[in-house]
This record gives C-alpha cells, structure tokens and sequence, in this order.
C-alpha cells in the first residue's frame, strides 16, 4: 500500500509531500491549485504516462515523484531534458534503471501494482458505468488479475501433460529395464561363483602362506646339510689322517724287514766275492731278490698313498718329507735291491 507520496517540481507544485491514509484520502481546495495534478504525478509514476518533459515547472531543469510503499519500500522517478530514470530502494539496498522507453521496468510495476483501472479523472465518466459488459470484465480482470488464473490453469494442463509425457517415457523405460533385468539373471549366480572364487583365493593364499613356510624350513634344511657334509667331510678327513697313521705303522713294520732284507743282501753279497755260489743257492737268492723287488714296489705304491693320504688330511708336504728322509736315513742313501742311490 502507498503509504506517502511526494513531488518535486511537478507541474505548479515546487514540493509537495502527501501521507495518504490506508482507507481513504481526499484532496480538497480551490480550483487551479494542482489537486489533479497530485493525481498525475501518481499516474506518471506508475505508468509513464503523460510521456514527453511537458509537467516539468517552469523555470525548473528536473521533475521528481517518489511514493513510500509498505512501510521500507521507497520508489523514485527522475527526469529532465537529457535522463530518464527509476530507482527503487529496499532495506538499504538500491536498484536504478535508466534510459527508459514508453514502458515502466518490470520491478517498479510489481512493487506499485498500479494500472489504467485504478486511476478515474476529473473529466471522466462515472467510473465503469460508460462501459460495455466485455469493458467491465476486462477491468475487472486486471483488478483481480483473473487472466492469472488462466495462466496457471494453461500452465498446470501444460505441466500435466508433460508429466504424464515423462511418466509414460519412464514406465516404458522402466519395462525395458525390467526385461533386460531378466536377462541378467545369471549375474546371481556369476556373484556367488565369485563368492566362492573369493574363499579359493583365500584358501590358495593360505596355501602360498604354507609354502612359503615350507620354503623357509627346506633352505634352513639345505643349510644344515651343508654343515653336516663339510662336518662329515672333515671326520672323514679325520678317519684318513687314521688310516695313514695304519700305513705310517705299516711301513715301520715294513721298514724293519727291509733292513733285516738288507742285511741279507750284504751277506749275500759278501758270500758271493768270497765263494763260488751254487746254482741252487743261487736259485734262492734269486728268489730272495724277487720278494725284495716286490717289496720295494709295495713300499713305494704305499709311499704315494701315503704321500696322497697326508696332503688329503692336510697334514703337509713337510711330515712326508721327513717320512723320506727318515727311510733314506736307515737306508743310508743306497737302494739295497741295486745298490744305486735310493730315490723314494
């Protein structure tokens, strides 16, 4: 509702300011003092009408109407020879609108909710009884604004049928999803094939799991047969180095008799510068010199086991050698098989 109305320079009023009653308002006064003129500047406002800068004051460069609507809205109009403007205020905040035509900005309209219909002239008829029946009902209509009802009923048959459009094109959508629903109805089964290809793969995880620890335990084990091969390899050099102290033992023995066969040899030897030898003792010397041949053999063969025995046992080329210089000691150096140096 417009609660106050103020003018500047319109027409024979210099300012002017009006607060209008929420009933009713009446304007009295002697004639030619600008009563209709409050009337026109209200027109003006709300309707741009009459156009043109005729109704500025004479002598003036500008024309202001401005009017208090609901008690925080304010809505102003400013013209002079060169711009034309509104300009709506609302809770501190501003709205200007310049180089308007022949029509009122769409906002200033709505806020002041002011037609042809609402304004009746002193030079008029009486109001609406000049007018046909087709006349009243369109006056009437834009009082009570009915061409709203037919424009949301021509909206709400619009939004109906669109909407029974999309139902219909969902409900078919629908019937297809469903079959093709149908169609998939091995999904289910393709999910718990899933399902169970999950538990496997677990079991299988499980399984790599023991493996692994298998794994673990096998190279634990091949660690520990190594150790046992080289602690076996060593109790077995252990047992060699046994068996060449037999052949050291051995080869004493052997030494022995090879000196009591030297001694013979020498005997031999002296027996056959001195006296002319019989055959048959001849024979057995032979025989004699054949064992000792052997024995010499056997002794050097057990020499080289033993030579190879040691140098397995790791007891060094150093105890061989002393084994060699020993039996070149008791044998003086000299082979008694054929009297040459003794070579082992």
């Amino acid at each position: 509702m417009i609660e106050k109305l103020k003018l500047k320079n319109f027409q024979r009023h210099e300012r002017l300011e009006i607060k209008l009653d929420p009933k009713v308002t009446a304007i009295t006064g002697p004639s030619d003092v600008g009563k209709s003129s409050v009337l026109r500047a209200l027109r003006w406002l709300s309707m741009n009408r009459p156009m043109g800068v005729g109704y500025i004051r004479e002598g003036c460069d500008d024309v202001q109407v401005s009017v208090k609507v609901d008690g925080e809205t304010r809505v102003q109009r400013r013209r002079d020879k060169t711009k034309n403007s509104y300009r709506i205020k609302q809770q501190g905040v501003s709205w200007s609108y310049n180089a308007i035509g022949s029509d009122v900005p769409e906002d200033v309209g709505n806020v002041l909710n002011l037609g042809a219909e609402n304004f009746q002239g002193q030079h008029d008829p009486p109001f609406w009884f000049g007018l046909s029946g087709s006349e009243v009902a369109k006056a009437l209509n834009k009082i009570v604004d009915l061409s709203a009802i037919d424009e949301v009923a021509s909206l709400l048959a619009t939004k109906i049928r669109k909407n029974k459009t999309e139902v219909q094109i969902w409900t078919d959508q629908v019937d297809r999803a469903k079959e093709k629903v149908e169609g998939y109805e091995f999904v289910t089964q393709l999910v718990d094939r899933c399902k169970l290809l999950k538990r496997q793969l677990e079991l299988v995880e499980k399984q790599e799991e023991t493996v692994n620890q298998l794994k673990q335990a096998l190279f634990v084990a091949k660690d520990s047969y190594r150790e046992f091969v080289h602690k076996y390899d060593i109790a077995k050099d252990g047992e060699g180095v046994v068996k060449a102290g037999d052949v050291i033992k051995l080869m004493m023995d052997k030494k022995y008799e090879l000196r009591l066969m030297v001694e013979r040899a020498r005997d031999f030897e002296t027996l056959v510068t001195k006296e002319v030898p019989d055959i048959e003792r001849l024979i057995k010397y032979r025989e004699v010199y054949n064992k000792v041949t052997e024995e010499v053999q056997s002794l050097s063969s057990l020499l080289r086991e033993v030579k190879i025995w040691y140098e397995a046992a790791g007891m060094g080329e150093k105890s061989l050698k002393d084994i060699e210089e020993e039996l070149t000691k008791q044998l003086d150096g000299v082979c008694p098989v054929c009297g040459g140096p003794f070579i082992p």
